[in-house]
């Protein structure tokens, strides 16, 4: 999805077949992946189905190669504050 210069890509998500939130985000200055992780977990008392275990290797794959590819990256529900340099300036986002 494309907002202006700003595109989010959704890495891992629900309906994707894990839980997880991950999500990339390009700027023409940065890239950003946020919440970094995926998980499986029992609904229902039942426990995942093989192709739930199937998206999960998948999405980590793609988390992976994005947490290689770009960077920085956001530590899940602990940030803060972020700050980049970005051209030498200093932006920060709270």
């Amino acid at each position: 999805m494309y907002l202006n210069e700003i595109e989010v890509i959704p890495i891992a998500a629900e309906s994707l077949g894990v839980r997880s939130l991950c999500t990339m985000v390009r700027t023409p200055d940065i890239s950003i992946l946020l919440d970094r992780s995926a998980a499986l977990a029992k609904r229902y008392g039942l426990e995942p189905h093989p192709l739930e275990y199937q998206a999960l290797q998948s999405s980590m794959g793609e988390i992976r190669f994005h947490a290689k590819k770009e960077c920085p990256s956001s530590p899940s529900h602990t940030i803060t504050m972020i700050t980049f340099v970005l051209d030498s300036k200093t932006v920060s986002i709270t």
